[in-house]
């Protein structure tokens, strides 16, 4: 999966512990226990074992339950961080696929 730089770093040091994700058929095939690898825009690699995959209907609920500090470390409100996922996802998708939070650590 591709990532921002910035979210790279966070998740590396264990200040980001969960990734947010439209939960598409490409997530529904992500298990516990898995290995996955992160990569950012330069090419660098990180791995990080799944240790649990919570699904909510978007992303404003899913950063409500899990909190704002482990999905995105360097935003301080609500609205802004489900701004941050529109960047990525728009609200057609949202309701499509539903949402889901990938609990990970750095291996």
């Amino acid at each position: 999966m591709h990532v921002k730089s910035m979210f790279l770093d966070y998740m590396i040091e264990g200040k980001k512990t969960v990734e947010g994700r439209l939960y598409d058929e490409k997530r529904r095939k992500i298990n516990v226990g898995d290995y996955i690898k992160l990569m950012d825009e330069n090419g660098r690699e990180a791995y990080f074992k799944v240790l649990n995959i919570l699904q909510f209907s978007s992303f404003e609920e899913m950063i409500r339950n899990i909190g704002i500090e482990k999905v995105l470390p360097n935003v301080t409100s609500l609205e802004d961080a489900v701004a941050i996922y529109r960047e990525f996802y728009s609200e057609e998708e949202e309701k499509k696929y539903g949402v889901c939070a990938i609990v990970l650590e750095p291996i």
